[in-house]
């Protein structure tokens, strides 16, 4: 059996490389990471028989031995003696024969890793199956933490395959006697399944925020050499220089964040762009600027802005917008709406306001000081930060709050 795994190993691992090719999240990889000492309970949802060879590998230098059913190993012999040596463990469900609860314990007291599916069957739909509870029992009998991972399945050659790892459940947080009845059994399992559910909304806000932050991305390869080149701006001989003073730690921003600014000329989303060269910055821009304009608006869309109707914006541009502000990106706001030359401010559009309740997100004021002696100056407020609910008062409230900042940024620094 060793030498038939090693076999399959050493041919399996190739196809697992090129075809599966796993890219891994962690909830906390300081606690757990794939590197896993001694014996553990995975447990996982199921999608298909993928599912097995996808953490076949996974798991460096670990064996990982797997509960199936009776009807894995009733195709041939040939494929019943492969699965055996992989680590396949026959779980008889038509008889109701529990001998491999004592296998799993005596596997797990030898430091073994043992995947579990609680679905017990392949899904018939997209959500989470109900859990049989054996793995209770076994986790009770060894005393081994249970980790829970989770996977989409989605398996194509041309598509990264996803899992996420969990923290370890300690079974003996939710049963303390040593002889549960059911209703506790009923309880842990109903909380382990929640975990599990837990680990899919993770996985789906991570792949979210991958389409934002990815550090290498075609999409976005017009928008991260624009900011490379406005950054060597800043040192050529006639560039326009800002203000950061004190201010330069929010240059370094890494959270989500609306910045919201006066709006005096074409080039106040360049010196923002350029301001905040370490973030793909996204910015709202009017749909006329993008209107029967097709070289400009496929450069617009390239260098990360967002096409909104100021007047009726659409149901998928307002979606967009939450996603990524949820997702920890930099958004930029004119909440004027337009160009404005005058002293005074316009008007406040609430989209800003709307957004920042919306998502919990902080804004950063700044000032755009118009050109003087061939040099713009950029003055940073201080963070505002949302409190309330989303309703009209509020909204207006919290509007007329950030154009006060906007104002008082101008006062002290229009001399």
């Amino acid at each position: 059996m060793l030498f038939l795994y090693i076999v399959g190993i050493i041919f399996i691992y190739p196809v697992y490389l090129l075809y599966f090719k796993r890219k891994t999240y962690y909830v906390n990889k300081k606690i757990q990471s794939r590197h896993i000492k001694g014996g553990a309970i995975l447990l996982s949802n199921h999608k298909g028989f993928k599912d097995f060879m996808l953490y076949m590998c996974a798991f460096p230098f670990r064996k990982v031995y797997c509960l199936m059913s009776e009807k894995v190993f009733s195709f041939n012999k040939i494929l019943n003696i492969l699965i055996r040596s992989l680590g396949g463990i026959r779980v008889d469900r038509t008889k109701f024969e529990f001998s491999f609860i004592d296998k799993s314990v005596k596997l797990l007291n030898k430091n073994k890793l043992l995947l579990i599916f609680p679905e017990g069957k392949l899904p018939t739909s997209n959500t989470l199956g109900s859990f049989y509870p054996s793995y209770i029992m076994i986790a009770l009998k060894s005393g081994k933490p249970i980790i829970p991972i989770y996977t989409p399945g989605e398996y194509k050659f041309f598509k990264r395959n996803k899992m996420v790892v969990g923290t370890p459940i300690y079974i003996r947080d939710y049963i303390k006697n040593e002889n549960p009845t059911k209703e506790e059994i009923d309880y842990a399992n109903n909380e382990i399944r929640k975990e599990i559910l837990k680990l899919e909304k993770f996985y789906r806000y991570n792949v979210k925020r991958d389409k934002y932050h990815k550090a290498f991305k075609p999409s976005a390869f017009l928008c991260d050499l624009a900011k490379i080149i406005l950054f060597l701006s800043r040192f050529g001989l006639f560039s326009k220089t800002y203000n950061k003073g004190k201010h330069n730690y929010k240059l370094k921003e890494k959270e989500n964040m609306i910045i919201i600014a006066n709006h005096t000329s074409f080039a106040d989303p360049i010196l923002l762009f350029r301001t905040f060269w370490r973030r793909r910055l996204k910015m709202i821009v009017a749909d006329i600027v993008f209107n029967n304009h097709k070289l400009r608006s496929f450069l617009l869309r390239n260098l990360g802005c967002i096409k909104v109707n100021r007047e009726k914006p659409s149901l998928s541009s307002l979606v967009e917008i939450t996603d990524m502000l949820n997702c920890g990106c930099m958004l930029s706001i004119f909440p004027e709406g337009h160009i404005n030359k005058d002293k005074e401010l316009d008007d406040f559009k609430t989209g800003a306001a709307y957004f920042s309740l919306k998502t919990n997100t902080k804004i950063l004021p700044i000032y755009i000081k118009p050109k003087e002696k061939g040099r713009y100056k950029l003055y940073l407020g201080e963070y505002i930060y949302p409190s309330g609910n989303i309703n009209t008062e509020n909204i207006n409230n919290y509007n007329n709050l950030i154009k006060e900042k906007i104002n008082q940024l101008i006062k002290e620094n229009s001399k």
